[in-house]
């Protein structure tokens, strides 16, 4: 048996019931904030560098202080490719001054096998931050899943879920910063 179709006004209605249903359109469940704080993940190219600070809990004892705010180049994409040069991450600002604990996981990094990397950091409220990964060496371009969480006090104040893949599994972006790499003279 075939049912009658809805009049446009119920067609309406349905549909903006459904969305409500089921949250915005644009929600992705691999992104998660704490209320009254507010990310865009997406991928750069990496600006140029200021230095570094000292991070004992990383691979290499230290991150990368950029000299400009991170821009985001594609906005919302959690898709990455491994290239050399390449940054994903999250910008963000939070609605009061917190120390966070910054962490991410990835598939397992020489030389020792590492999987999880972190450091600290102090936010001030209406200040847009940055926390990111960027590939600057051939053993950090690690194909599988990539995760960059902020903590306060423990608690997960936003999480980000990217896939990483070889350059030929994700072509649209990856050579969105050639001509323009910045290297780590490591």
């Amino acid at each position: 048996m075939r049912s009658k179709p809805l009049p446009l006004v119920e067609r309406g209605f349905a549909l903006a019931l459904a969305l409500a249903l089921c949250g915005p359109a644009s929600a992705d469940p691999r992104v998660n904030a704490a209320p009254g704080v507010d990310i865009e993940v997406g991928l750069f190219c990496p600006p140029e560098t200021a230095g570094q600070r000292e991070a004992p809990g990383t691979v290499f004892g230290w991150v990368h202080i950029p000299a400009e705010p991170i821009e985001i180049r594609v906005p919302g994409e959690l898709t990455v490719p491994a290239v050399l040069g390449l940054g994903f991450g999250v910008r963000f600002h939070v609605p009061k001054a917190m120390a966070l604990t910054y962490r991410i996981t990835h598939p397992p990094m020489a030389p020792d096998g590492t999987t999880v990397q972190s450091w600290t950091g102090h936010v001030d409220p209406g200040t847009v931050e940055g926390v990111y990964f960027q590939f600057d060496i051939e053993a950090e371009l690690l194909p599988g899943p990539w995760t960059i969480t902020a903590l306060a006090r423990e608690e997960p104040i936003f999480r980000a879920e990217f896939t990483v893949l070889p350059p030929a599994d994700a072509p649209e972006h990856a050579g969105l910063c050639a001509g323009g790499l910045l290297l780590t003279a490591l």
